[in-house]
């Protein structure tokens, strides 16, 4: 599947956490067959791993969604719902996005209150509202509060719930594999999606600037 390497063999340090089985199994929700992969796996990269080769994509993302720490983890939400987003996101979702991201660069007192107006003025419905949400119940400094994961997994699985079920298998993936770079400490950038592109240059078209 495009975009989903099974092992990377770089020799970088992952920012992955490893969580207890007691602390995933309610979180991944796996299906009985593939339960015994909570105490076999060695740990979270690995437990990544088989998730996506067992094409367990779903799950794979809520991994990420716990594992990754927690500026990271909000980060990613960030990069999966701007990816995926529609040409004429509202505004309100994206200053909850903007919000979000804030935090990231600087986790203080401050943004954490801006993050949490942000998603209240855009509906605590939409993805982006979720993204802020983790910003607000993120903890850097409590690595065992999850309520920021809970945020991420949200932001994510509705993200994914704004495509049909034949877009979702591939921008699992592409989320995916962001979600891996930034374990691996990069940006998890996704390039825009067509649709993004093509009312960006409209735009530009109108403004009378060509496009980069």
């Amino acid at each position: 599947m495009a975009g989903l390497a099974m092992t990377d063999t770089r020799p970088t340090r992952s920012k992955l956490r490893a969580l207890e089985p007691a602390l995933l199994r309610p979180r991944l929700k796996l299906p009985p067959d593939h339960a015994a992969l909570y105490d076999e796996a060695d740990g979270p990269g690995a437990l990544l791993d088989r998730l996506v080769e067992r094409r367990l994509l779903v799950e794979a993302a809520r991994l990420l969604a716990y594992a990754l720490p927690p500026r990271e983890a909000v980060w990613w939400s960030c990069m999966c719902v701007d990816h995926a987003a529609p040409a004429d996101l509202p505004v309100p979702e994206r200053q909850a996005l903007d919000a979000a991201e804030a935090w990231v660069r600087r986790p203080d007192a401050e943004n954490r209150r801006q993050a949490a107006w942000a998603a209240a003025a855009a509906g605590y419905q939409a993805p982006g509202a979720w993204a802020a949400l983790a910003a607000y119940w993120s903890r850097p400094e409590r690595p065992d509060d999850l309520r920021g994961g809970r945020g991420v997994e949200t932001a994510v699985d509705r993200t994914i719930a704004r495509h049909t079920p034949a877009e979702r298998a591939p921008l699992l993936a592409s989320f995916i594999a962001s979600g891996r770079d930034i374990a691996r400490g990069g940006a998890g950038r996704l390039a825009p999606t067509a649709g993004q592109r093509a009312a960006g240059q409209k735009a530009a078209g109108q403004n009378g600037s060509a496009p980069e």
